[in-house]
């Protein structure tokens, strides 16, 4: 129906009153100011100071991470018999702040009796011990100043002056009144002032006032619905996606941040803020809403199937906006038929179940985006348009807005794309010359005050300072930072390999929605929006290109981020099939419908068959017995399989052609959506069999899902992951003690000829009986027959171990032989080899897509790891055991290092995880484990140093890496330099032959190198301006 102004004109909302426009203005502009004073408005922010050594103690060198590392002032006292404690030639460090001794920290320092003041690299102040020798070192932003007795100097400007613990070479009692007091640097962790609250609820109030403003108007009277036809099809349709949505919650897979984000929500409850515990030196989220929404699910529960209802909640609500409210907007004559609802639903169930399963801001704003389209096209409803519907439109804008700039971008495409038809409502139906631009004024001034809830929300809790802070960190290097024009790398992700971010599913949804574009076009073009029901054909398309060129403006280039286009992209999608079967049944024997058919069949076969070229590969322990994991979805790869489905489509419409009212030149032009009708149902149902599969292959060896730890928690307890691992670790007084013989080798050396650092283990026996084979260098060879060891009577779970580094098969060889000594000496009874060659090979990418096949290389592998005999393959009448190795390699790589047996004990990781105060997790880790819930905090300026750490492991990758290693900006990264680590044996148990099972992921144990955490912290409340903060 053409839009007629005259109806408009005399049903648009207006204001009652002549001058109610100027009210309306002055309330809106009122808002607008008081939203803007939010973010500037006083904040109680914490401040925390740290004291060293604690209070009434000697010092003793300890961890002390901050975060960030440079704190906001470091003061140093050290009194002279302090000093003179330290005097003497060789160099002893007084008091330091960096544990490595790299330079980055505040020093004082005794060498030739001279005391030396630095503080980073440069050197402030040095003086020989005289009388008077107390120091005093002060730290500022502006510089530092020291003072050796009499001799004092300053050095202006901003020194590097990192913590990450406090040492000193003096003895603890002749350090007695040694004192270091830093106050950390807080960027966030503010809460509203009494002024700041007030300001909120007066910018509420006056949003409801603008409401109701927008709201006094003559409306049109509301008209019953007619023609709606039997509801019970819609209901079924309604029943079956939320039954798919329920089981996904329960068998579907977690994506890399799940866990991130709910650390960064759990961390909270120490710091009271959204801070980025895995990175950014823990500042703050800049956009923290959705985070807040799932606080209190996550205080709840950390168990998926719940932590995954508010998924459930928001893909419904999008589902019932589009079905109730869009598409009645968008296909009014179409959008109450079943055909129509099957194809939305698997629409949305094909972009949701990949992207929208996630504690992300994807789904919240798909939601929110979605949310924004219904009320906006409520609103300038051509019979009943309503400023009050936009009033809500803009609301929910900011509130969009406030989850992620995403979902800003996304809801400022709608309002662009239907600008006119806003236009017409605040005109009240004139054109532009005719307005009365002071109504219009005043109500775009509303809509502006309604969508500062961006403002009000992001700073509720923030001030400017935390956020510019976030801001400058964020962008500083540590996070992706992509211009607009580098939006390739989202499509590269999308078309990777091995890479869950472009796995099949997430393919799906966005090729078709991209091929079908130019479908849409053509069929624009040939003059398809005269056909009934189909005028809005364009407006689907332009938000589906508008959402498309939004995402192109985001920093980063992650293919999860179409995931917000959930909303979008399912209603092109069923327009545009709604469309090609219009077409069909009206153009079928027209050429240029055909020629559209035909190139829509190609783009779409094509992009069919590429989707499903992908892998059906998901994160780390997710993956766990999926289908399809190193390879495409055969056969729906090729695009055989597409034409053939085209071609049986096609005879099927020929038999019924008198029911279907469809030519055969009908069938090419409904051919587009065909394909993408199928294709978007054989993703989904790839899914539901995928995850239905995985749980189903794990149970039968006993194994983990992320299905079966679901169905677990549904039907009892479980803690996850921990449920199936084994830990191993060292029986104390384990080390086993030499029996008789000696050591016979040839080309092995003690105590040495080994690339890596010999193993760190918690029994020191174990370094007395360590051997290498390079001690002529990588091309020598060798053989090694050790001493017998005693091997005490078997105990339950325990196992006969050693630790090995370097190559142990591929041409060299390591075995326990064990033995039954006797009183003409030891027989030997049999022998275990020891080789994880296999496993090395094994933990590699498919070569599906490779433009070769690579050949599996030799092991080089020379970091100490643990390998064992169980006790159950120990000969039963062994009483002793010895180590052989043979090195028969001269290539790189080529060496072998071992240590002596030990003991280890087949342990629960859950019993093991009792024995530790503080874990620190991977990234994608916590919600795999939920009953760990003592991990090491981060909040106040401070971290707590962990004394456990869980990595990942394939392709996450082998041992201690994050946080252990250099070059992460998170608040352990100072962690290395006090700590050393060893790894803690374990196995998945009943894993299968899939890489990420064999190397399901590292437990190590910390050792720290100096005390741990002892200092004393005093935290308080401090009042701020918004803008006030340390720099």
């Amino acid at each position: 129906m053409a839009s007629d102004p005259t109806v408009l004109r005399q049903d648009a909302p207006r204001l009652r009153s002549s001058r109610g426009w100027i009210v309306l203005l002055c309330v809106s502009l009122l808002g607008i100011l008081v939203a803007a004073a939010v973010p500037f408005s006083p904040v109680r922010t914490n401040e925390t100071v740290v004291t060293w050594p604690e209070h009434g103690q000697a010092p003793v060198s300890t961890t002390a991470l901050f975060s960030p590392y440079r704190p906001a002032e470091v003061h140093v006292t050290v009194p002279c018999p302090v000093v003179r404690a330290a005097a003497g030639p060789q160099r002893r460090t007084v008091v330091g702040t960096d544990p490595a001794g790299t330079g980055i920290g505040v020093q004082v320092a005794v060498e030739n009796n001279v005391v030396t003041v630095s503080v980073g690299s440069a050197k402030v102040l040095d003086a020989p011990i005289a009388a008077g020798c107390d120091v005093q070192v002060d730290v500022t932003d502006s510089g530092a100043t020291a003072r050796i007795g009499d001799a004092v100097r300053g050095v202006d400007g901003e020194l590097v002056a990192e913590v990450h613990g406090f040492i000193t070479d003096v003895p603890a009692e002749s350090a007695r009144g040694l004192e270091v007091r830093v106050r950390a640097r807080i960027y966030s962790e503010t809460a509203p002032s009494t002024v700041k609250l007030v300001a909120v609820g007066a910018w509420v109030v006056l949003a409801v006032l603008v409401l109701w403003g927008l709201g006094r108007s003559r409306r049109a009277p509301r008209q019953r619905e007619t023609g709606e036809g039997p509801r019970w099809p819609r209901r079924i349709v309604d029943a079956g996606l939320l039954v798919a949505l329920l089981g996904w919650a329960v068998l579907g897979p977690a994506t890399w941040d799940d866990s991130y984000s709910a650390m960064t929500i759990r961390n909270s409850e120490f710091s009271g803020n959204i801070d980025n515990y895995y990175s950014q030196q823990n500042t703050s989220e800049m956009f923290t809403l959705s985070q807040w929404l799932l606080w209190p699910v996550l205080r709840m529960s950390l168990d998926f199937p719940v932590v995954r209802l508010p998924f459930v909640l928001l893909a419904t609500g999008t589902w019932l906006m589009l079905t109730r409210s869009v598409l009645p907007s968008v296909l009014p004559r179409h959008a109450k038929r079943w055909p129509v609802l099957v194809i939305t639903a698997v629409a949305l169930l094909a972009w949701w179940m990949p992207y929208g399963q996630t504690l992300r801001f994807e789904p919240f704003a798909a939601f929110g985006t979605t949310a924004v389209l219904a009320l906006v096209l409520r609103g300038t409803n051509e019979t009943k348009p309503s400023t009050v519907r936009l009033g809500l439109a803009a609301l929910v804008t900011g509130l969009t807005a406030a989850v992620t700039p995403t979902g800003a971008l996304l809801a400022a495409v709608v309002w662009v794309v239907l600008a006119s038809r806003v236009w017409r409502v605040l005109a009240d139906g004139r054109g532009w010359r005719t307005a009365h631009y002071g109504r219009v004024v005043a109500r775009l001034t509303s809509l502006g005050a309604l969508a500062s809830s961006v403002v009000v929300i992001t700073f509720l809790t923030q001030s400017w300072h935390g956020f510019s802070k976030a801001a400058e960190q964020h962008n500083s290097g540590s996070m992706p930072n992509y211009g607009w024009f580098q939006d390739t790398v989202r499509y590269n992700y999308l078309l990777s390999l091995n890479d869950y971010s472009g796995t099949v599913a997430r393919r799906v949804p966005v090729l078709l929605a991209l091929v079908l574009l130019p479908v849409a076009g053509l069929l624009l073009a040939r003059g398809v929006r005269a056909l009934p029901g189909l005028k809005e054909l364009p407006l689907a398309a332009a938000l589906m290109v508008g959402g498309l060129l939004a995402l192109a403006l985001t920093p980063s280039k992650w293919s999860h981020h179409f995931g917000a286009l959930a909303g979008f992209g399912s209603l092109f999608i069923a327009v545009a099939v709604v469309a090609t079967a219009q077409a069909a049944r009206r153009w079928g024997d027209d050429r240029r419908a055909r020629a559209a058919g035909l190139t829509g069949l190609v783009f779409t076969v094509v992009a069919a068959a590429m989707s499903f070229s992908g892998m059906n590969t998901w994160v780390l322990w997710s993956q766990y017995g999926v289908p399809w994991q190193t390879g495409p979805v055969r056969p729906l790869n090729n695009p055989i399989t597409w034409l053939v489905l085209v071609a049986v489509v096609s005879a099927v419409v020929w038999i019924f052609r008198a029911r279907t009212r469809i030519s055969a030149g009908g069938v090419l032009v409904a051919a587009p959506g065909v394909v993408v009708t199928a294709a978007l149902t054989a993703s989904v149902g790839m899914l539901l069999v995928s995850f239905v599969v995985a749980p189903i292959r794990q149970a039968s060896v006993g194994g983990y899902s992320i299905g079966l730890q679901n169905i677990a928690h549904l039907t009892g307890r479980s803690c996850g992951l921990a449920d199936k691992v084994e830990m191993y670790p060292d029986v104390p007084g384990g080390v086993l003690k030499p029996h008789s013989g000696t050591v016979q080798s040839t080309g092995f050396a003690a105590q040495s000829a080994w690339v890596s650092a010999p193993p760190l283990l918690p029994d020191k026996e174990v370094s007395k009986h360590v051997w290498g084979s390079v001690a002529a260098g990588m091309a020598s060879t060798g053989k090694l027959t050790t001493q017998w060891f005693a091997l005490p009577a078997a105990q339950p779970g325990q196992q006969v171990a050693v630790s090995a580094a370097g190559r142990t098969g591929d041409g060299n060889r390591l075995a326990l032989e064990f033995g039954q000594s006797g009183p003409s000496g030891v027989r030997p009874v049999g022998e275990r080899v020891l080789d994880d060659s296999a496993l090395d090979k094994a933990l590699r990418f498919s070569d599906y897509g490779s433009p070769t096949k690579s050949v599996p290389p030799v092991q080089n592998n020379p970091g100490w790891r643990a390998l064992w005999v169980p006790r159950a393959d120990v000969p039963p009448d062994a009483d002793v055991v010895r180590v052989k190795a043979v090195d028969d390699t001269a290539d790189e790589g080529g060496w072998i290092g071992t240590t002596g047996p030990r003991l280890l004990k087949a342990v629960p990781m859950r019993q093991f995880l009792a024995d530790y105060e503080d874990v620190w997790l991977h990234p994608a880790m916590s919600l795999y484990l939920p009953c760990v819930r003592n991990f090491a905090p981060a909040a106040h300026g401070m971290a707590v140093s962990p004394d456990l750490v869980i990595n990942a492991g394939f392709p996450g990758g082998r041992g201690p890496a994050y946080p252990l290693a250099a070059g992460y900006d998170h608040p352990f990264a100072g962690l290395p330099r006090t700590a050393l680590v060893y790894e803690v044996p374990s196995r998945l148990t009943g894993g299968r032959r899939e890489p990420s099972q064999l190397d399901w992921g590292h437990v190590m144990v910390v050792k720290h190198t100096a005390g741990r955490d002892r200092y004393s912290v005093t935290t308080r409340r401090v009042d701020r301006q918004g803008w006030e903060g340390d720099d």
